[in-house]
């Protein structure tokens, strides 16, 4: 026993000297959409936004304590002050709280024309004005910054909007001239507008219908009578709507295949040009920042956060599905996403009775702001936040395609080749590469010019010297047959009639036709390996050539047969000689070409 006691206190001692690490994983994975994949492809990265805190809508040791907490909260909005709204459904109430989360006051639950009824939609203009989706009772309530009630708007009287139409506010917003923009649930029609009087003015942001590939047969298969008897294909419904601080509306739609978010001008024109959006099918919410960058939140693919940059590229995603309790940064049924001043996410979530923070870490901080430099076209300031985004991650694209950018404005175009190289770039390094090449012709013209005309010269010296020791006397050998045969494979080049007029009446020598095609597969390897990265990125250690020499080679030996099988039943002209000669000597433009090409290319893979 005393040695196990002392084995015990040893193994004791040795934890209190060198303890473990503890560290606090964050329940989900960010990813970083890799360029040009259009969001299918995507590597795991250090977060980008992490959970700062979850509100819960009481006022725990504050003004608001023992109020009720969130029921199904179902919509944000943060004012320029960053004051937050949050319509609380399940409460019948719209709570303020302040920008640290803490709770400020409430509205609605007053008895009489201000009392809410399951409200889904706030919004809040510049002055402190209120308005409110109340939804369980069919209006836009409108209360004034002490949250004093105004007035309401009811399903407008217009002989412009069917009798039928099913006027239940879902979301509002408000433009600078007092429009209101109002999502009506359950219709397809797109939103509806109508003017600080209460007058419907129409339809705004309808989505069109998309057909499946099943509906897409059945217009072709079945009879016009048939089709009467069908479901009519609907127009995906708008989910949400955002306004920017340009005035443009930012719609989330629902149920469509491209499109699903929208950035409208006045003129019912999408900015974004009808984009599609990878696994955004459930979409619920888009929020925008300063900047420009959009920011989704979806049901689909296990409610996640997506960041988009100003055109809608796909840059980053995270989040997760919270399954049966509580998880720091997980969701249940997330409803709304709103940003505050200082570039924090706030995510609404029904099913819990929460609103999650999340605050940006160094690393989303750098990247972000380096993303939006370039995008404004600020190269030279965006540089060394791409540099410290590169310090925290060498995997990121991005990085590298922005240091190339920046190297192109300053005039370092070799610099930006390597960068667009690291980057995965090849459009980028084709332009680099261009402006490279373009001084060096600047530069070498003159010389390659007179380099040029002498080399022609001694060609056509030595080719001179060569016939006359050569003579007549060897014309009928071996040497002299090979000679013809290559001539007639450059004759091809410029009379191909007549080259291959000619062509059917000779024997060409099983050692030329050899030739010829060890010749194309060998060029083959090289256009393979040799390839430049504007025209192949994948690195040269990771290219096949076996597919391409299978591609080439297969093709012609189809050819061939084809060719003399067709050529056989045609009066029983065809000749499997003439067929097989022609069709290699067919190759001589492919050679040709690709010895030019591969001359200029990295030979490195080629020796």
């Amino acid at each position: 026993m005393p040695l196990v006691r002392r084995i015990m206190v040893l193994i004791g001692l040795c934890c209190l000297f060198f303890p473990a690490v503890v560290s606090a994983a964050l329940p989900y994975q960010t990813e970083y959409v890799i360029p040009d994949t259009g969001g299918s492809d995507a590597w795991s990265t250090q977060p980008l936004y992490t959970p700062r805190m979850i509100v819960t809508g009481r006022g725990e040791g504050g003004m608001g304590e023992g109020m009720l907490a969130f029921a199904e909260p179902n919509d944000l909005f943060i004012a320029a002050n960053d004051t937050v709204y949050v319509a609380d459904t399940g409460n019948n109430r719209i709570v303020i709280l302040h920008a640290d989360g803490s709770f400020a006051s409430q509205l609605g639950l007053d008895e009489g024309e201000g009392s809410l009824n399951a409200p889904e939609g706030v919004f809040v203009t510049a002055d402190g004005i209120v308005y409110v989706a109340d939804t369980g009772n069919e209006r836009i309530a409108v209360f004034d910054a002490s949250g004093k009630f105004i007035r309401a708007y009811e399903k407008p009287d217009s002989s412009m909007l069917p009798e039928a139409y099913f006027y239940v506010p879902h979301k509002v917003v408000v433009d600078a001239r007092g429009t209101m923009y109002v999502v009506s649930k359950g219709s397809y029609q797109g939103i509806v507008r109508m003017n600080e009087a209460g007058q419907f003015t129409g339809f705004f942001g309808a989505n069109k219908a998309s057909l499946t590939f099943t509906q897409q047969v059945q217009r072709w298969v079945l009879s016009a009578e048939q089709l009467k008897k069908e479901k009519a294909a609907r127009p995906g419904e708008v989910a949400n709507v955002t306004i920017d601080m340009d005035g443009f509306l930012l719609t989330s739609n629902f149920g469509v295949f491209s499109g699903q978010i929208k950035r409208l001008n006045a003129g019912g024109i999408d900015m974004l040009r009808g984009k599609s959006f990878r696994d955004l099918d459930q979409l619920v919410d888009t929020a925008i920042d300063s900047n420009g960058f959009l920011y989704s939140i979806s049901r689909s693919p296990l409610n996640t956060i997506g960041v988009y940059d100003p055109q809608g590229t796909a840059l980053f995603r995270f989040g997760g599905m919270s399954a049966d309790t509580q998880r720091f940064g997980l969701f249940r049924f997330p409803t709304a996403i709103a940003l505050n001043s200082k570039q924090e996410l706030w995510v609404a979530d029904s099913k819990l009775g929460t609103v999650q923070i999340f605050e940006r870490t160094e690393f989303g901080s750098a990247v972000l702001e380096a993303m939006s430099l370039s995008d404004k076209g600020y190269y030279a300031d965006s540089e060394p936040y791409w540099e410290r985004t590169i310090e925290m991650n060498e995997m990121i694209d991005a990085g590298y395609r922005g240091l190339g950018e920046a190297a192109i404005y300053r005039g370092a175009y070799a610099d930006a080749i390597g960068y667009f190289k690291q980057g995965k770039d090849a459009k980028g390094y084709s332009e680099a590469f261009w402006d490279v090449r373009l001084g060096w012709i600047r530069q070498y013209l003159f010389y390659a010019v007179l380099l040029a005309a002498a080399c022609w010269f001694v060609l056509a010296f030595v080719l001179r010297r060569t016939r006359s020791y050569t003579g007549r006397a060897d014309r009928q050998t071996k040497i002299a047959v090979y000679r013809q045969e290559w001539r007639d494979f450059g004759y091809l080049l410029l009379h191909p009639y007549e080259g291959f007029y000619r062509l059917k009446e000779r024997r060409i020598s099983p050692v030329t036709i050899g030739t010829i095609l060890v010749l194309v597969v060998v060029l083959s390897v090289c256009q393979t390996y040799a390839t430049g990265f504007a025209f192949n990125p994948l690195p040269p250690e990771l290219r096949n050539p076996i597919w391409p020499v299978l591609i080439l080679l297969g093709g012609w030996l189809t050819w061939v047969i084809a060719n003399y099988l067709v050529s056989t039943v045609k009066d029983g002209e065809g000749r499997l000689r003439e067929v097989l000669q022609a069709s290699t000597f067919a190759f001589a433009p492919y050679i040709v070409f690709m010895v030019g090409a591969l001359s200029r290319a990295d030979k490195r893979y080629c020796t």
